[in-house]
């Protein structure tokens, strides 16, 4: 009896010192699954962080060319058009009389109309800051004295017409169309500089989408790992289940960020270069156009004519209405060489079938339907770039918060085992 009383004290020692054994085992396995819990959800937040830049860096991108840089190339491309079709109606309006020369003004003043709108939409959607400005001044201070010179032709007599209306032409040639030509480049260069920085980072935002996935990944294959061998457990249900919900994350991420790059590459390296190119074809045309008018407006030859070849050359010879126009074009210089100026003035503004001014304008019809045909997939191809790129904050938002869920369910019952 009294041994068992004696030896009350070392057993008592003994179970203190198991107590606190045990409470150390449980403090520490309790820590450390709360440290694979924290580290789980700042995975999580690295996923979202990392998935709210793709998010941005595409959605500044599309910005960029699809609102920013190309429609503002197209509207100053189609300026440079109209500012061509306003010089062409004045020249045709000084070989006119009558009525036919308030129809060629009134063309004129709607030509006119169009181009500043296009320059106030160019001034209120300034992006590359000073680059886009200087162009923007300079060509407001040289259509101002373009339009002061159209003025003086039409309010002069006689041979001031002519003067006039060469001098305009001379400063549309020399100061307008320069200037919008440098701030069209100024826009060309910053979108095809755009597109290329993303077709080489682009693939940057892919490796940081798969590396965040990656980690978070690991980090529960690391987990489960843990739980097989401190608890025996051979399989986590929401550990496997936000396993599943990542990889389904980042197979549904980098589809669409891959369907955004193609349509972004369908917009900018497809229909935006095929508009251009016939904005350009167009310009030519009235500049041809331009060179024709003034032909007879000075009673000129050779240079005239150099100028119209000049321009035609660049335009598509197998384009059937432009050949139809080439080809009424060798007849009003033949009869201006012959001494029938009327004559050649008459086919050169005459409006109806077989007469140049018809067959230029059927031109210009097609050219125009064409422009609108690769315009309309330009801006489609950019609706989808910004639908694909609606659905990827819900995605991500979706992801987040299943994760934030599974995550405190796969260890929300060990947790519970070692609580005191």
């Amino acid at each position: 009896m009294l041994t068992r009383l004696l030896a009350l004290p070392v057993l008592a020692a003994n179970v203190s010192s198991g107590a606190r054994r045990l409470g150390r085992q449980i403090r520490s396995t309790r820590a450390l699954l709360l440290g694979a819990r924290a580290a789980l959800l700042v995975t999580v937040c690295a996923l979202i962080w990392v998935g709210f830049g793709v998010q941005h860096y595409y959605g500044a991108t599309v910005r960029l060319i699809g609102v920013n840089s190309g429609p503002a190339i197209i509207a100053t491309s189609k300026m440079r058009t109209w500012l061509a079709d306003a010089s062409a109606l004045a020249i045709d309006a000084g070989l006119s009389d009558g009525a036919k020369r308030e129809l060629f003004l009134h063309q004129y003043a709607e030509a006119m109309d169009q181009v500043h709108g296009s320059l106030i939409s160019a001034a209120l959607n300034i992006t590359y800051g000073q680059e886009e400005r200087e162009p923007l001044y300079q060509l407001m201070s040289a259509l101002a004295d373009y339009e002061r010179k159209i003025g003086m032709a039409r309010a002069a007599k006689g041979p001031l017409v002519i003067e006039h209306l060469q001098e305009a032409a001379l400063t549309l040639q020399e100061r307008v169309l320069p200037e919008v030509a440098e701030l069209e480049t100024v826009n060309v260069r910053n979108l095809r500089n755009a597109y290329q920085r993303h077709r080489a980072s682009g693939q940057q935002q892919s490796v940081a989408l798969l590396s965040s996935g990656a980690l978070i990944l690991s980090l529960i294959v690391v987990v489960q790992w843990l739980l097989l061998r401190r608890f025996r457990r051979i399989l986590n249900g929401p550990l496997l289940a936000a396993a599943a919900v990542v990889a389904g994350y980042l197979l549904l991420a980098i589809n669409l960020t891959q369907a955004t790059d193609q349509a972004l590459e369908a917009a900018s390296h497809d229909s935006f270069e095929r508009v251009h190119a016939l904005i350009g074809i167009k310009s030519a045309a009235f500049d041809a156009r331009i060179a024709e008018g003034l032909l007879l407006l000075t009673r000129g030859s050779g240079a005239g004519e150099a100028a119209f070849a000049r321009m035609s050359s660049a335009l598509p010879a197998a384009e059937p209405t432009w050949s139809n126009y080439v080809s009424l074009h060798e007849r009003v210089l033949a009869l201006h060489a012959t001494g029938h100026r009327e004559e050649a003035i008459a086919l050169h503004i005459g409006p109806e079938p077989g007469e140049s001014n018809w067959a230029f304008d059927q031109f210009v019809a097609a050219l125009e339907q064409r422009i609108f045909s690769q315009q309309n997939d330009f801006d489609a191809a950019i609706t989808r770039a910004a639908q694909r790129l609606y659905y990827f904050p819900w995605l991500l938002a979706a992801t987040a918060l299943l994760m934030v869920v599974l995550i405190v369910l796969a260890l929300r019952p060990r947790l519970a085992e070692f609580r005191f």
